[in-house]
Protein backbone atom coordinates (compact mmCIF):
# COMPACT_ATOMS: atom_id res chain seq x y z
CA UNK A 1 0.00 0.00 0.00
CA UNK A 2 1.20 3.18 -0.80
CA UNK A 3 0.67 6.15 1.82
CA UNK A 4 1.13 9.91 0.85
CA UNK A 5 1.81 11.26 4.18
CA UNK A 6 3.71 10.43 7.48
CA UNK A 7 1.13 9.50 10.05
CA UNK A 8 1.08 12.56 12.32
CA UNK A 9 0.29 13.85 15.59
CA UNK A 10 -0.07 17.31 16.43
CA UNK A 11 -0.95 18.71 20.29
CA UNK A 12 -1.30 22.06 20.40
CA UNK A 13 -0.07 23.59 23.96
CA UNK A 14 -3.66 23.63 25.11
CA UNK A 15 -5.77 21.02 23.96
CA UNK A 16 -8.59 21.28 26.61
CA UNK A 17 -9.58 23.98 28.94
CA UNK A 18 -10.69 23.59 32.63
CA UNK A 19 -13.29 26.72 33.11
CA UNK A 20 -14.05 28.34 36.51
CA UNK A 21 -12.44 27.44 39.45
CA UNK A 22 -11.21 24.42 40.88
CA UNK A 23 -12.01 22.63 44.07
CA UNK A 24 -9.33 24.10 45.78
CA UNK A 25 -10.62 27.99 45.65
CA UNK A 26 -13.84 26.74 47.76
CA UNK A 27 -14.35 25.28 51.18
CA UNK A 28 -18.13 23.71 50.16
CA UNK A 29 -17.55 19.98 51.60
CA UNK A 30 -19.23 17.42 49.62
CA UNK A 31 -19.28 14.51 51.80
CA UNK A 32 -22.47 15.22 53.73
CA UNK A 33 -23.99 14.71 50.34
CA UNK A 34 -26.12 11.38 50.06
CA UNK A 35 -27.67 11.38 46.79
CA UNK A 36 -25.97 10.54 44.15
CA UNK A 37 -26.50 10.39 40.16
CA UNK A 38 -24.25 7.48 37.77
CA UNK A 39 -23.63 9.46 34.23
CA UNK A 40 -22.97 6.84 31.86
CA UNK A 41 -22.17 6.79 27.76
CA UNK A 42 -20.41 5.30 25.03
CA UNK A 43 -17.38 7.78 23.21
CA UNK A 44 -16.61 6.91 19.75
CA UNK A 45 -14.52 8.68 16.75
CA UNK A 46 -14.02 8.23 12.45
CA UNK A 47 -10.63 7.56 11.62
CA UNK A 48 -12.30 7.15 7.92
CA UNK A 49 -11.71 4.28 5.84
CA UNK A 50 -9.45 1.17 7.19
CA UNK A 51 -6.06 1.20 5.10
CA UNK A 52 -5.63 -2.61 6.25
CA UNK A 53 -9.24 -3.48 5.09
CA UNK A 54 -10.29 -4.21 1.20
CA UNK A 55 -13.51 -2.63 1.66
CA UNK A 56 -12.19 1.06 0.48
CA UNK A 57 -15.13 2.82 0.72
CA UNK A 58 -16.45 2.16 4.30
CA UNK A 59 -15.19 4.63 6.81
CA UNK A 60 -14.23 3.23 10.35
CA UNK A 61 -15.92 4.59 13.48
CA UNK A 62 -13.95 3.60 16.92
CA UNK A 63 -14.44 3.33 20.46
CA UNK A 64 -12.47 6.13 22.39
CA UNK A 65 -10.31 4.55 24.83
CA UNK A 66 -8.36 6.03 27.11
CA UNK A 67 -9.46 9.70 27.12
CA UNK A 68 -10.59 11.89 29.78
CA UNK A 69 -14.32 12.59 30.57
CA UNK A 70 -15.25 15.97 32.86
CA UNK A 71 -17.75 16.30 34.64
CA UNK A 72 -18.05 20.21 35.85
CA UNK A 73 -20.39 21.37 38.47
CA UNK A 74 -20.68 25.07 40.27
CA UNK A 75 -21.47 24.45 43.89
CA UNK A 76 -23.76 26.84 43.64
CA UNK A 77 -26.18 23.98 42.44
CA UNK A 78 -25.44 22.46 46.15
CA UNK A 79 -25.91 25.30 47.85
CA UNK A 80 -26.82 28.74 46.74
CA UNK A 81 -24.84 31.44 47.01
CA UNK A 82 -21.42 29.46 46.51
CA UNK A 83 -18.34 30.00 44.60
CA UNK A 84 -16.72 28.06 42.45
CA UNK A 85 -16.93 24.69 40.97
CA UNK A 86 -16.55 21.14 41.68
CA UNK A 87 -14.37 19.14 38.63
CA UNK A 88 -14.79 15.31 38.41
CA UNK A 89 -13.09 13.33 36.57
CA UNK A 90 -12.80 9.74 35.13
CA UNK A 91 -11.84 7.46 31.72
CA UNK A 92 -13.26 5.65 28.93
CA UNK A 93 -12.39 2.77 28.92
CA UNK A 94 -11.40 -0.42 26.13
CA UNK A 95 -14.72 0.21 24.70
CA UNK A 96 -15.34 4.03 24.99
CA UNK A 97 -18.05 3.79 28.16
CA UNK A 98 -17.51 5.46 30.81
CA UNK A 99 -19.69 5.77 33.78
CA UNK A 100 -19.37 8.19 36.94
CA UNK A 101 -21.02 9.06 39.84
CA UNK A 102 -21.43 12.67 40.97
CA UNK A 103 -23.50 13.70 44.17
CA UNK A 104 -26.72 15.48 43.54
CA UNK A 105 -30.12 16.86 44.97
CA UNK A 106 -33.44 15.62 45.27
CA UNK A 107 -34.48 18.64 43.14
CA UNK A 108 -31.10 17.87 40.63
CA UNK A 109 -28.50 19.66 39.38
CA UNK A 110 -27.16 21.26 35.82
CA UNK A 111 -23.29 20.10 34.85
CA UNK A 112 -21.28 20.38 32.01
CA UNK A 113 -19.54 17.31 30.43
CA UNK A 114 -16.60 18.02 28.71
CA UNK A 115 -14.26 15.27 26.57
CA UNK A 116 -10.54 15.07 26.24
CA UNK A 117 -9.24 16.55 22.59
CA UNK A 118 -7.08 14.84 21.25
CA UNK A 119 -5.53 13.83 17.63
CA UNK A 120 -5.50 10.77 15.51
CA UNK A 121 -5.26 9.62 11.62
CA UNK A 122 -8.23 9.51 8.95
CA UNK A 123 -7.89 7.63 6.16
CA UNK A 124 -8.96 8.73 2.94
CA UNK A 125 -9.53 6.42 -0.41
CA UNK A 126 -7.68 7.74 -3.91
CA UNK A 127 -7.93 5.13 -5.69
CA UNK A 128 -5.31 2.41 -7.44
CA UNK A 129 -1.89 2.68 -8.95
CA UNK A 130 -0.09 -0.39 -9.97
CA UNK A 131 -3.33 -2.49 -8.99
CA UNK A 132 -2.62 -1.24 -5.30
CA UNK A 133 -5.19 1.13 -3.13
CA UNK A 134 -3.56 4.31 -2.54
CA UNK A 135 -4.85 6.51 0.66
CA UNK A 136 -4.56 9.75 1.92
CA UNK A 137 -3.82 10.19 5.54
CA UNK A 138 -4.65 13.25 7.56
CA UNK A 139 -3.75 14.41 11.21
CA UNK A 140 -7.10 15.66 12.66
CA UNK A 141 -7.76 16.78 15.59
CA UNK A 142 -11.00 15.37 16.97
CA UNK A 143 -12.91 17.86 19.77
CA UNK A 144 -16.89 17.91 20.74
CA UNK A 145 -18.80 20.22 22.26
CA UNK A 146 -22.00 19.18 24.27
CA UNK A 147 -25.08 20.77 25.97
CA UNK A 148 -25.22 21.17 29.81
CA UNK A 149 -26.71 18.12 31.23
CA UNK A 150 -30.03 19.67 33.40
CA UNK A 151 -32.32 18.02 36.08
CA UNK A 152 -29.42 15.71 37.17
CA UNK A 153 -31.58 13.78 39.97
CA UNK A 154 -30.74 11.00 42.17
CA UNK A 155 -30.60 7.56 40.49
CA UNK A 156 -29.30 7.11 36.64
CA UNK A 157 -28.43 9.36 33.48
CA UNK A 158 -27.45 7.29 30.30
CA UNK A 159 -26.57 9.19 26.94
CA UNK A 160 -29.25 7.42 24.88
CA UNK A 161 -26.90 7.59 21.28
CA UNK A 162 -23.31 7.29 21.39
CA UNK A 163 -21.21 10.45 21.69
CA UNK A 164 -19.18 11.03 18.49
CA UNK A 165 -16.48 13.18 18.56
CA UNK A 166 -16.46 15.91 15.61
CA UNK A 167 -12.89 16.27 13.70
CA UNK A 168 -10.95 18.71 12.10
CA UNK A 169 -7.94 18.61 9.58
CA UNK A 170 -4.17 20.03 10.87
CA UNK A 171 -2.16 20.92 8.31
CA UNK A 172 1.71 20.27 8.74
CA UNK A 173 4.51 20.56 6.32
CA UNK A 174 8.61 20.63 5.99
CA UNK A 175 9.54 17.13 7.36
CA UNK A 176 11.91 15.07 5.06
CA UNK A 177 13.72 12.77 7.38
CA UNK A 178 12.86 10.04 9.71
CA UNK A 179 13.64 8.10 12.75
CA UNK A 180 11.74 5.25 14.53
CA UNK A 181 10.81 4.35 17.91
CA UNK A 182 9.75 1.79 19.71
CA UNK A 183 8.75 0.55 23.43
CA UNK A 184 7.11 -1.74 25.57
CA UNK A 185 4.52 -1.24 28.38
CA UNK A 186 3.74 -4.33 31.17
CA UNK A 187 0.88 -4.34 33.41
CA UNK A 188 1.29 -5.42 37.24
CA UNK A 189 -0.41 -8.26 38.78
CA UNK A 190 -0.49 -10.91 41.53
CA UNK A 191 0.53 -14.33 40.38
CA UNK A 192 0.15 -15.72 44.30
CA UNK A 193 0.14 -14.46 47.67
CA UNK A 194 2.52 -11.21 47.88
CA UNK A 195 4.13 -12.60 44.65
CA UNK A 196 3.79 -9.72 42.07
CA UNK A 197 4.84 -9.95 38.10
CA UNK A 198 4.79 -8.20 35.04
CA UNK A 199 3.07 -9.13 32.04
CA UNK A 200 2.20 -7.85 28.24
CA UNK A 201 0.08 -4.83 28.14
CA UNK A 202 -1.77 -5.28 24.91
CA UNK A 203 -4.11 -3.04 22.92
CA UNK A 204 -3.17 0.35 25.10
CA UNK A 205 -2.10 3.89 23.43
CA UNK A 206 1.05 4.98 24.28
CA UNK A 207 2.05 8.83 23.29
CA UNK A 208 5.04 10.47 22.77
CA UNK A 209 5.18 14.11 22.89
CA UNK A 210 7.83 15.10 21.02
CA UNK A 211 9.38 18.60 20.51
CA UNK A 212 11.57 20.09 17.74
CA UNK A 213 14.20 22.32 17.39
CA UNK A 214 13.81 23.01 21.76
CA UNK A 215 16.22 25.33 21.82
CA UNK A 216 15.21 27.59 19.23
CA UNK A 217 11.56 27.95 17.76
CA UNK A 218 9.83 24.42 19.68
CA UNK A 219 7.24 23.29 17.93
CA UNK A 220 5.44 20.38 19.88
CA UNK A 221 3.98 17.14 18.58
CA UNK A 222 2.38 14.04 20.02
CA UNK A 223 2.67 10.35 18.18
CA UNK A 224 0.54 7.51 18.73
CA UNK A 225 1.07 4.06 19.08
CA UNK A 226 -0.69 1.21 19.84
CA UNK A 227 0.91 -2.11 21.60
CA UNK A 228 1.02 -5.44 20.07
CA UNK A 229 0.01 -8.41 22.25
CA UNK A 230 3.62 -8.59 23.10
CA UNK A 231 3.22 -5.51 24.79
CA UNK A 232 5.57 -3.84 21.89
CA UNK A 233 5.08 -0.99 19.39
CA UNK A 234 6.91 0.62 17.01
CA UNK A 235 6.21 4.20 14.82
CA UNK A 236 8.05 5.97 12.93
CA UNK A 237 8.10 9.96 13.44
CA UNK A 238 9.19 12.75 10.61
CA UNK A 239 12.69 14.96 11.59
CA UNK A 240 13.56 18.20 9.91
CA UNK A 241 16.82 17.39 10.48
CA UNK A 242 19.05 14.48 12.03
CA UNK A 243 21.89 16.95 13.15
CA UNK A 244 19.37 18.73 15.30
CA UNK A 245 17.42 16.25 16.54
CA UNK A 246 14.55 16.52 18.44
CA UNK A 247 13.45 16.25 22.02
CA UNK A 248 11.34 13.52 23.79
CA UNK A 249 9.05 15.71 26.32
CA UNK A 250 7.28 12.31 27.80
CA UNK A 251 5.79 8.82 27.10
CA UNK A 252 2.57 8.24 28.13
CA UNK A 253 0.52 5.06 28.76
CA UNK A 254 -3.29 5.73 29.11
CA UNK A 255 -4.73 4.65 31.70
CA UNK A 256 -7.84 2.18 31.52
CA UNK A 257 -10.57 0.73 34.51
CA UNK A 258 -10.30 -2.69 35.51
CA UNK A 259 -13.63 -4.64 36.79
CA UNK A 260 -11.58 -7.89 37.54
CA UNK A 261 -7.95 -7.29 38.81
CA UNK A 262 -6.90 -10.81 40.69
CA UNK A 263 -5.84 -9.90 44.03
CA UNK A 264 -4.94 -12.51 46.35
CA UNK A 265 -6.34 -12.02 49.88
CA UNK A 266 -4.16 -15.06 51.30
CA UNK A 267 -2.37 -18.06 49.80
CA UNK A 268 -4.37 -19.90 47.70
CA UNK A 269 -7.42 -17.40 47.97
CA UNK A 270 -8.11 -15.00 46.17
CA UNK A 271 -11.18 -12.06 45.37
CA UNK A 272 -12.07 -9.60 42.36
CA UNK A 273 -11.56 -5.86 42.55
CA UNK A 274 -12.41 -2.91 40.93
CA UNK A 275 -9.97 -0.20 40.05
CA UNK A 276 -7.89 1.09 37.43
CA UNK A 277 -4.66 1.18 35.60
CA UNK A 278 -3.82 5.01 35.98
CA UNK A 279 -2.32 6.51 33.01
CA UNK A 280 1.55 6.47 33.14
CA UNK A 281 4.23 8.81 32.19
CA UNK A 282 7.58 6.73 31.52
CA UNK A 283 10.51 7.62 33.43
CA UNK A 284 14.13 9.28 32.32
CA UNK A 285 11.83 12.07 30.25
CA UNK A 286 12.25 14.86 29.06
CA UNK A 287 15.24 13.68 26.60
CA UNK A 288 17.43 15.44 24.33
CA UNK A 289 19.01 13.86 21.32
CA UNK A 290 20.95 15.53 18.28
CA UNK A 291 23.47 14.16 16.06
CA UNK A 292 21.52 11.01 15.32
CA UNK A 293 22.74 8.24 13.34
CA UNK A 294 20.51 7.72 10.23
CA UNK A 295 19.01 4.24 10.21
CA UNK A 296 19.36 3.43 13.28
CA UNK A 297 16.38 2.41 15.54
CA UNK A 298 15.54 3.79 19.20
CA UNK A 299 14.38 1.58 21.81
CA UNK A 300 12.56 4.17 24.21
CA UNK A 301 12.40 1.25 26.55
CA UNK A 302 9.68 -0.50 28.90
CA UNK A 303 6.87 1.09 30.97
CA UNK A 304 5.46 -0.05 33.70
CA UNK A 305 1.75 0.48 34.60
CA UNK A 306 0.17 -0.36 38.40
CA UNK A 307 -3.28 -1.07 39.43
CA UNK A 308 -5.25 1.27 41.63
CA UNK A 309 -7.98 -1.08 43.47
CA UNK A 310 -11.27 1.11 44.51
CA UNK A 311 -9.93 4.45 42.14
CA UNK A 312 -12.91 6.07 42.56
CA UNK A 313 -11.60 9.16 40.05
CA UNK A 314 -11.56 11.98 42.93
CA UNK A 315 -14.91 10.80 44.76
CA UNK A 316 -14.47 9.13 48.41
CA UNK A 317 -13.91 5.71 47.40
CA UNK A 318 -13.63 2.29 49.96
CA UNK A 319 -9.97 2.43 49.96
CA UNK A 320 -7.73 -0.09 49.62
CA UNK A 321 -8.23 -3.66 51.04
CA UNK A 322 -6.25 -4.45 54.38
CA UNK A 323 -4.33 -6.94 52.13
CA UNK A 324 -3.24 -4.97 49.48
CA UNK A 325 0.28 -3.91 49.20
CA UNK A 326 1.96 -1.61 46.56
CA UNK A 327 5.56 -2.69 47.50
CA UNK A 328 5.71 -6.80 46.64
CA UNK A 329 9.32 -7.40 45.50
CA UNK A 330 8.54 -8.23 41.98
CA UNK A 331 6.78 -4.85 41.03
CA UNK A 332 10.51 -3.73 41.57
CA UNK A 333 12.34 -1.67 38.63
CA UNK A 334 15.56 -0.99 38.67
CA UNK A 335 17.18 1.14 35.42
CA UNK A 336 20.03 -0.37 33.77
CA UNK A 337 19.87 -3.55 36.02
CA UNK A 338 23.01 -5.57 35.42
CA UNK A 339 22.80 -7.40 38.84
CA UNK A 340 20.44 -9.12 41.09
CA UNK A 341 20.71 -10.03 44.69
CA UNK A 342 18.33 -12.53 46.20
CA UNK A 343 17.05 -12.78 49.51
CA UNK A 344 16.79 -15.90 51.86
CA UNK A 345 14.47 -15.69 54.89
CA UNK A 346 13.43 -17.74 57.35
CA UNK A 347 10.37 -17.27 60.09
CA UNK A 348 10.79 -19.44 63.07
CA UNK A 349 8.37 -20.03 65.78
CA UNK A 350 8.87 -20.58 70.54
CA UNK A 351 8.02 -23.84 70.75
CA UNK A 352 8.07 -26.28 73.38
CA UNK A 353 9.81 -29.74 72.31
CA UNK A 354 10.93 -33.03 73.34
CA UNK A 355 14.88 -33.68 73.36
CA UNK A 356 15.20 -37.46 72.25
CA UNK A 357 18.39 -37.92 74.08
CA UNK A 358 17.00 -36.60 77.39
CA UNK A 359 13.64 -37.03 76.94
CA UNK A 360 12.66 -33.58 78.53
CA UNK A 361 10.74 -31.01 77.16
CA UNK A 362 12.99 -27.65 76.30
CA UNK A 363 12.57 -24.12 74.61
CA UNK A 364 13.01 -24.99 70.49
CA UNK A 365 11.90 -23.59 67.27
CA UNK A 366 9.06 -24.70 64.36
CA UNK A 367 8.50 -22.83 60.94
CA UNK A 368 6.38 -20.21 60.98
CA UNK A 369 3.88 -21.32 57.45
CA UNK A 370 1.83 -18.38 55.97
CA UNK A 371 3.35 -15.59 57.99
CA UNK A 372 3.47 -12.05 56.53
CA UNK A 373 6.94 -10.54 56.51
CA UNK A 374 8.07 -6.82 55.80
CA UNK A 375 12.14 -7.13 54.15
CA UNK A 376 13.75 -3.62 54.38
CA UNK A 377 16.75 -3.34 51.85
CA UNK A 378 18.20 -0.23 51.80
CA UNK A 379 15.55 1.57 53.74
CA UNK A 380 13.24 0.00 51.11
CA UNK A 381 9.96 -1.99 52.27
CA UNK A 382 8.99 -5.30 50.49
CA UNK A 383 5.85 -7.52 51.45
CA UNK A 384 6.36 -11.41 51.26
CA UNK A 385 5.16 -14.22 53.41
CA UNK A 386 6.61 -17.73 54.62
CA UNK A 387 6.07 -20.80 52.59
CA UNK A 388 4.98 -24.14 54.25
CA UNK A 389 8.45 -24.48 55.75
CA UNK A 390 8.74 -21.18 56.72
CA UNK A 391 10.80 -19.53 54.08
CA UNK A 392 10.82 -17.41 51.81
CA UNK A 393 12.68 -16.39 48.49
CA UNK A 394 12.86 -13.17 46.40
CA UNK A 395 15.49 -11.62 43.78
CA UNK A 396 15.42 -7.51 43.65
CA UNK A 397 17.31 -6.37 40.37
CA UNK A 398 20.42 -4.01 41.09
CA UNK A 399 22.36 -1.85 38.67
CA UNK A 400 25.55 -1.76 41.24
CA UNK A 401 27.02 -5.03 42.68
CA UNK A 402 25.14 -5.45 45.49
CA UNK A 403 27.86 -6.13 48.26
CA UNK A 404 26.98 -4.15 51.18
CA UNK A 405 23.49 -3.89 51.68
CA UNK A 406 21.26 -3.20 55.32
CA UNK A 407 18.68 -5.97 55.03
CA UNK A 408 15.93 -6.72 57.80
CA UNK A 409 12.85 -8.61 58.18
CA UNK A 410 9.89 -8.19 60.31
CA UNK A 411 7.44 -10.72 60.64
CA UNK A 412 4.15 -9.78 61.54
CA UNK A 413 2.84 -10.27 65.28
CA UNK A 414 -0.40 -12.24 65.75
CA UNK A 415 -3.33 -9.82 66.33
CA UNK A 416 -5.49 -12.44 68.12
CA UNK A 417 -4.89 -15.06 70.43
CA UNK A 418 -3.56 -18.14 69.25
CA UNK A 419 -3.58 -21.66 70.55
CA UNK A 420 0.21 -22.78 72.19
CA UNK A 421 0.98 -26.73 73.53
CA UNK A 422 2.34 -25.87 76.91
CA UNK A 423 4.41 -28.99 79.31
CA UNK A 424 4.14 -27.52 82.69
CA UNK A 425 6.33 -30.25 83.66
CA UNK A 426 9.37 -30.48 81.54
CA UNK A 427 10.29 -33.97 82.73
CA UNK A 428 6.76 -35.39 81.65
CA UNK A 429 4.39 -35.47 78.79
CA UNK A 430 1.78 -33.47 80.48
CA UNK A 431 0.36 -30.79 78.17
CA UNK A 432 -2.55 -27.84 77.78
CA UNK A 433 -3.54 -25.42 75.23
CA UNK A 434 -2.98 -22.27 76.63
CA UNK A 435 -3.69 -18.74 74.85
CA UNK A 436 -1.26 -16.20 73.59
CA UNK A 437 0.40 -14.32 70.82
CA UNK A 438 3.67 -14.54 69.24
CA UNK A 439 5.71 -11.49 68.76
CA UNK A 440 8.75 -10.23 67.08
CA UNK A 441 11.74 -9.38 69.21
CA UNK A 442 14.52 -7.49 66.87
CA UNK A 443 16.60 -10.42 66.41
CA UNK A 444 16.73 -10.95 62.57
CA UNK A 445 20.53 -12.47 61.92
CA UNK A 446 21.96 -10.37 58.91
CA UNK A 447 24.13 -12.33 56.63
CA UNK A 448 27.08 -11.50 54.69
CA UNK A 449 26.42 -10.78 50.59
CA UNK A 450 27.74 -13.47 48.84
CA UNK A 451 28.21 -14.09 45.39
CA UNK A 452 27.14 -16.61 43.23
CA UNK A 453 28.67 -19.24 40.97
CA UNK A 454 25.90 -17.91 38.06
CA UNK A 455 27.35 -14.70 36.82
CA UNK A 456 26.29 -11.29 37.94
CA UNK A 457 24.11 -13.13 40.52
CA UNK A 458 24.19 -12.01 44.91
CA UNK A 459 22.22 -14.15 48.08
CA UNK A 460 22.28 -13.00 51.37
CA UNK A 461 20.09 -15.24 54.15
CA UNK A 462 18.35 -13.64 56.83
CA UNK A 463 16.28 -15.33 59.53
CA UNK A 464 13.87 -13.87 62.36
CA UNK A 465 12.90 -15.70 65.71
CA UNK A 466 9.47 -15.06 67.11
CA UNK A 467 8.84 -15.53 70.93
CA UNK A 468 5.27 -16.42 73.08
CA UNK A 469 3.53 -14.72 74.98
CA UNK A 470 0.97 -16.04 76.86
CA UNK A 471 -2.10 -14.16 78.02
CA UNK A 472 -1.76 -15.36 81.81
CA UNK A 473 1.60 -17.17 82.42
CA UNK A 474 1.17 -21.08 83.18
CA UNK A 475 2.79 -23.28 86.21
CA UNK A 476 6.12 -24.14 84.12
CA UNK A 477 6.67 -21.27 82.08
CA UNK A 478 9.33 -19.75 83.64
CA UNK A 479 11.63 -23.59 83.28
CA UNK A 480 12.17 -22.95 79.74
CA UNK A 481 15.00 -20.40 78.42
CA UNK A 482 13.60 -18.58 75.47
CA UNK A 483 17.01 -16.39 75.01
CA UNK A 484 19.40 -19.17 75.41
CA UNK A 485 18.44 -20.82 71.95
CA UNK A 486 18.09 -17.03 70.11
CA UNK A 487 20.99 -17.91 67.78
CA UNK A 488 19.94 -21.79 67.04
Amino acid sequence: MNFKSFIILFLATSLFVLHGCTEEQSELNLSSIENFVTISGKVVYNTGVDAESTNYTLETTRPAAGRKVFVEVAYSQYVSGSTGNKIFETETDENGEFSIEIPTISVGITANLRLEVFTANFNTYEGMEDYKPVFKTELRKYEISLPPLTGLKPGAFSFPNHIEYNSTVIDLEGFEKEITLSGNVQLAYESAYRVGAYQAAPSRTVELEIVYDPFGSPQTFTYGATTNTNGDYSLTIPLKSYKDGFRINKISTLGFAKEDYTHYSKPGESINLKGAYLTTNATGFPLTLINIVEGIPCDVGRQYLKFTPNYNNGLPSLGKPETWSDDLPGWTVVTNSTHSLTIKGAVKLAVQSKNNSTSNWEASWTSARNRDVKVSVNGISYDYVTDAAGEFTFTLPSATIPASRTISIIPEDDEVSVNFIHHPNTSTDEESTIKGRYFYANNANDKIVVKSEEGNIYEVAISAKMFFTPNIAPTGWGFYNWNAIINQ
